[in-house]
Protein backbone atom coordinates (compact mmCIF):
# COMPACT_ATOMS: atom_id res chain seq x y z
CA UNK A 1 0.00 0.00 0.00
CA UNK A 2 1.41 3.79 -0.78
CA UNK A 3 1.95 6.28 1.70
CA UNK A 4 -0.74 8.33 -0.50
CA UNK A 5 -3.01 4.92 0.45
CA UNK A 6 -2.43 5.54 3.77
CA UNK A 7 -3.22 9.12 3.99
CA UNK A 8 -6.56 9.41 1.64
CA UNK A 9 -8.04 6.61 3.57
CA UNK A 10 -7.32 8.38 7.25
CA UNK A 11 -8.42 11.50 5.56
CA UNK A 12 -11.59 10.38 3.66
CA UNK A 13 -12.48 8.20 6.88
CA UNK A 14 -12.27 4.92 5.39
CA UNK A 15 -11.47 2.60 8.34
CA UNK A 16 -11.26 5.68 10.87
CA UNK A 17 -12.91 8.03 12.79
CA UNK A 18 -12.41 10.18 9.83
CA UNK A 19 -9.30 12.03 11.33
CA UNK A 20 -5.64 11.63 11.04
CA UNK A 21 -5.47 10.20 13.79
CA UNK A 22 -5.63 6.37 14.36
CA UNK A 23 -9.56 5.86 15.73
CA UNK A 24 -8.74 3.63 18.70
CA UNK A 25 -12.14 1.53 17.75
CA UNK A 26 -10.28 0.16 14.51
CA UNK A 27 -6.55 -0.19 16.14
CA UNK A 28 -6.06 -3.95 17.95
CA UNK A 29 -4.52 -2.53 21.34
CA UNK A 30 -1.94 -4.81 22.01
CA UNK A 31 0.47 -3.16 24.52
CA UNK A 32 0.14 -0.20 26.83
CA UNK A 33 3.64 0.41 27.80
CA UNK A 34 3.66 2.37 30.99
CA UNK A 35 4.31 5.67 30.67
CA UNK A 36 5.36 6.44 34.55
CA UNK A 37 9.14 7.35 35.00
CA UNK A 38 9.61 4.17 37.14
CA UNK A 39 9.97 2.45 33.44
CA UNK A 40 12.00 4.57 31.74
CA UNK A 41 14.94 2.37 31.27
CA UNK A 42 12.42 -0.75 30.09
CA UNK A 43 10.06 0.55 28.14
CA UNK A 44 12.47 -0.19 24.79
CA UNK A 45 12.91 -3.93 26.34
CA UNK A 46 9.03 -4.49 26.77
CA UNK A 47 7.85 -3.40 23.12
CA UNK A 48 10.55 -5.41 21.55
CA UNK A 49 9.86 -8.45 23.61
CA UNK A 50 5.96 -7.94 22.59
CA UNK A 51 7.09 -7.10 18.48
CA UNK A 52 8.84 -10.47 19.22
CA UNK A 53 5.80 -12.05 20.28
CA UNK A 54 4.07 -10.86 17.49
CA UNK A 55 7.04 -12.53 15.22
CA UNK A 56 6.21 -15.56 16.21
CA UNK A 57 2.63 -15.42 15.72
CA UNK A 58 1.42 -15.17 19.05
CA UNK A 59 -1.64 -12.78 18.37
CA UNK A 60 -4.05 -14.90 19.22
CA UNK A 61 -5.60 -12.87 21.80
CA UNK A 62 -6.25 -10.37 19.70
CA UNK A 63 -8.90 -9.51 16.65
CA UNK A 64 -6.08 -9.15 14.11
CA UNK A 65 -6.40 -12.17 11.70
CA UNK A 66 -3.62 -13.07 9.42
CA UNK A 67 0.34 -12.85 9.82
CA UNK A 68 2.29 -9.65 9.96
CA UNK A 69 4.79 -8.88 7.30
CA UNK A 70 8.00 -9.59 8.48
CA UNK A 71 9.08 -6.10 6.53
CA UNK A 72 6.51 -4.70 8.79
CA UNK A 73 7.90 -6.38 11.83
CA UNK A 74 11.35 -5.21 11.12
CA UNK A 75 10.83 -1.66 10.90
CA UNK A 76 9.13 -1.71 14.09
CA UNK A 77 12.12 -3.18 15.51
CA UNK A 78 14.63 -0.62 14.04
CA UNK A 79 12.48 2.50 15.07
CA UNK A 80 11.96 1.44 18.43
CA UNK A 81 15.75 0.68 18.98
CA UNK A 82 16.58 3.61 17.58
CA UNK A 83 14.26 6.17 19.82
CA UNK A 84 15.45 8.31 22.29
CA UNK A 85 15.62 6.05 25.56
CA UNK A 86 14.42 9.17 27.66
CA UNK A 87 10.57 9.77 26.35
CA UNK A 88 7.56 8.70 27.40
CA UNK A 89 6.92 4.96 26.07
CA UNK A 90 3.88 4.86 23.25
CA UNK A 91 1.34 2.38 23.24
CA UNK A 92 1.28 -0.12 20.40
CA UNK A 93 -0.85 -1.74 18.49
CA UNK A 94 -1.93 -3.38 15.15
CA UNK A 95 -4.19 -1.69 12.38
CA UNK A 96 -6.55 -3.86 10.43
CA UNK A 97 -4.20 -3.49 7.67
CA UNK A 98 -1.92 -5.27 9.64
CA UNK A 99 0.28 -1.70 9.50
CA UNK A 100 2.04 -1.35 13.17
CA UNK A 101 0.90 1.79 14.95
CA UNK A 102 2.74 3.49 17.56
CA UNK A 103 1.04 6.54 19.86
CA UNK A 104 2.54 9.08 22.24
CA UNK A 105 0.15 11.05 24.53
CA UNK A 106 0.59 13.29 26.61
CA UNK A 107 -2.05 14.57 29.05
CA UNK A 108 -2.44 18.13 31.31
CA UNK A 109 -5.42 18.14 34.06
CA UNK A 110 -7.16 15.04 32.30
CA UNK A 111 -6.92 16.12 28.59
CA UNK A 112 -5.07 14.94 26.28
CA UNK A 113 -2.23 18.16 24.75
CA UNK A 114 -0.53 16.30 22.63
CA UNK A 115 -0.67 13.50 20.73
CA UNK A 116 1.86 12.47 18.29
CA UNK A 117 1.20 8.92 15.80
CA UNK A 118 3.13 6.48 13.07
CA UNK A 119 2.56 4.34 11.14
CA UNK A 120 5.12 2.18 10.12
CA UNK A 121 4.36 -0.12 6.98
CA UNK A 122 7.10 -1.64 5.90
CA UNK A 123 9.09 0.98 4.07
CA UNK A 124 7.19 4.25 4.67
CA UNK A 125 5.99 6.40 8.13
CA UNK A 126 3.20 7.93 8.42
CA UNK A 127 3.04 10.68 11.13
CA UNK A 128 0.45 13.15 12.57
CA UNK A 129 0.96 15.47 15.72
CA UNK A 130 -1.90 17.22 17.29
CA UNK A 131 -0.89 19.69 20.21
CA UNK A 132 -3.30 21.70 22.08
CA UNK A 133 -6.24 20.57 19.65
CA UNK A 134 -4.74 21.49 16.39
CA UNK A 135 -2.93 19.51 13.79
CA UNK A 136 0.69 20.43 14.10
CA UNK A 137 1.79 18.19 10.96
CA UNK A 138 0.89 14.77 9.55
CA UNK A 139 2.17 13.45 6.55
CA UNK A 140 4.55 10.04 5.17
CA UNK A 141 8.49 9.65 4.54
CA UNK A 142 10.29 6.81 3.55
CA UNK A 143 12.18 5.20 6.47
CA UNK A 144 15.17 6.42 6.47
CA UNK A 145 18.22 8.12 8.47
CA UNK A 146 16.53 11.58 8.38
CA UNK A 147 13.19 10.80 8.62
CA UNK A 148 14.43 8.86 12.01
CA UNK A 149 15.96 12.24 13.11
CA UNK A 150 12.95 14.26 12.36
CA UNK A 151 10.66 11.91 14.39
CA UNK A 152 12.98 11.99 17.08
CA UNK A 153 13.70 15.91 17.35
CA UNK A 154 9.65 16.02 17.67
CA UNK A 155 9.11 13.17 19.93
CA UNK A 156 12.05 14.54 22.62
CA UNK A 157 10.40 18.47 21.98
CA UNK A 158 7.10 17.01 23.35
CA UNK A 159 7.55 13.52 25.20
CA UNK A 160 10.89 14.26 26.80
CA UNK A 161 10.05 12.19 30.02
CA UNK A 162 10.07 14.17 33.36
CA UNK A 163 12.73 11.81 34.93
CA UNK A 164 15.20 13.46 32.29
CA UNK A 165 14.23 16.95 33.53
CA UNK A 166 14.11 16.20 37.36
CA UNK A 167 17.64 14.72 36.65
CA UNK A 168 19.31 17.80 35.07
CA UNK A 169 17.64 20.24 37.75
CA UNK A 170 18.66 18.00 40.59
Amino acid sequence: MKNTDILSRKKSGEGTSGTLFANMNNVVPLWDAPQSTSSVSNWKKRILAQLSLFRRGLLHEYDFEGELDHDILSQAEEFIKILPLLITAPVIGINEDGTILLEWVKHENGKTVTMFSTILNGQDIVFSLMHRGSVKTYGAVSYSEESMEMVSSVLVKYFENKFNERRITA
